[in-house]
């Protein structure tokens, strides 16, 4: 089914929570907060995104390495993973490799505290902005917070997405209820931390209640065959890139015109991909199905599945760009003291549609991962080099012409690039199924 089930249910609340959110957000940013701040501000929230890019974005090649083994799992009533052995080994080594690999991104993400606060220390003190506490708050949470997505998302592809989802929703409206009151109460940076806090203790102290003898089976896996990080480390690249693209465009602009510049870029954004937000539950919420798919019901029920779920993303998120549109045009006629610390409409308009061609690629990798295997981290990283260059060479002219490079770049450059070796990929596995089984005379 295409239209919520109860998982689709939960994944589309936990998205529609922030977006009903984001105005009152953005608001209370705009109204109380300094434009440079906004500008900082947006570096912050990028930073503790990372949370949500290796969970919702890396951590899916674990689902879907778990999803193959699914059909012989089952949670016993203590937390425990259990099954048939073989199957259940090899889920459990899956869990182990995939912590250490997440334990060691974790433990890198911790040298961002000092490089940063060097980066960004001269801009700070021009814009009187205390970043310092914050910025180590907010690293330290998210490396934290990193390890632990192998556990939730092995739940994920043993038949617990509910449940991981229900948690979840209760995490994203803790952590907005907590950036409000730091808003309020202190400063934008600061309330960026208290999220990032919330964010880092709602999980983990689900998993120690719920599931404390599964994370003991974890730590206690043996180590198994390394077929998880021979995969792990191109599904981190593609996804690292394809989040870095968006985002870097804040940086890019930092650099070249000034913190306020940046600060619109930031809020534009924030608005444009709300659609993308919204629209890519269809994909997240199968992501879990589509390897079981392959592996119980051949390629041309996940080429159906694929189908159905991506048509369904990219249409919401094209009617979410219309009132995107619709919005924006709104705001600059009738308040135009908040539309001064955002982009032109047409502007806003550019960067969501981009949001359809990363739909698009998102579909495309996750389609080509449900074979447990990551071709597409090459034509990925020259897609984004593409777009970020002619963003670089845009933001000379402002950021209004950086964000038109980038979307041109985006929709005329990485999807065609990605869509071309996506077909090719595809042929491929097709070609090896049918050598193994070819059909019968």
């Amino acid at each position: 089914m295409a239209w919520p089930d109860r998982t689709l249910a939960l994944v589309l609340a936990t998205r529609l929570i922030p977006l009903l959110a984001a105005p009152v957000t953005l608001y209370l940013v705009a109204t109380r907060r300094s434009a440079v701040e906004q500008g900082f501000y947006f570096v912050l929230v990028n930073v503790q995104a990372l949370a949500s890019l290796v969970e919702l974005g890396v951590g899916t090649i674990v689902v879907q390495f778990i999803s193959h083994e699914s059909p012989s799992l089952h949670w016993r009533a203590d937390g425990a993973l259990d099954g048939e052995p073989a199957a259940l080994a090899r889920a459990l080594a899956v869990v182990r490799q995939g912590w250490q690999w997440y334990g060691r991104l974790g433990a890198l993400l911790t040298l961002a505290i000092p490089l940063g606060a060097v980066a960004f220390a001269g801009a700070a003190a021009r814009g009187g902005v205390s970043l310092l506490g914050a910025w180590t708050t907010v690293v330290l949470a998210t490396a934290l917070y990193v390890p632990l997505v192998p556990l939730l998302c092995t739940l994920e592809g043993a038949h617990g997405i509910v449940r991981v989802q229900a948690v979840r929703l209760v995490q994203v409206a803790l952590a907005i209820g907590a950036l409000w009151i730091g808003l309020l109460a202190s400063g934008a940076l600061q309330a960026v931390a208290m999220y990032a806090i919330v964010w880092l203790v709602v999980p983990a102290g689900w998993l120690l209640y719920g599931h404390r003898a599964f994370v003991t089976q974890a730590l206690r896996a043996p180590r198994g065959a390394a077929t998880l990080a021979n995969v792990q480390w191109r599904t981190g690249g593609t996804w690292l890139v394809l989040w870095a693209s968006p985002q870097l465009l804040v940086q890019v602009v930092m650099a070249t015109t000034g913190a306020a510049d940046a600060g619109r870029i930031g809020m534009s954004l924030a608005i444009a991909t709300a659609p993308v937000t919204m629209a890519g539950a269809w994909l997240q919420s199968r992501y879990p199905r589509f390897a079981a798919t392959l592996a119980t019901s051949g390629r041309t029920a996940l080429d159906t599945l694929v189908r159905q779920s991506a048509g369904w993303s990219l249409g919401v998120c094209a009617l979410g760009g219309a009132v995107v549109m619709v919005f924006t045009a709104a705001l600059h006629s009738h308040a135009p003291h908040l539309a001064a610390r955002l982009l032109p409409t047409w502007a806003v308009t550019a960067l969501s549609a981009t949001g359809l061609g990363w739909l698009a690629i998102h579909a495309f990798t996750g389609y080509l991962r449900a074979d447990r295997e990551e071709p597409l981290l090459s034509v990925t990283v020259a897609g984004v080099a593409v777009t970020l260059v002619a963003s670089a060479l845009g933001a000379r002219l402002g950021p209004e012409a950086a964000t038109f490079a980038y979307s041109l770049a985006v929709l005329a450059g990485a999807l065609p690039i990605v869509a071309l070796k996506f077909v090719a990929e595809r042929a491929r596995r097709v070609r090896r199924a049918e050598a193994i089984s070819p059909r019968p005379e």
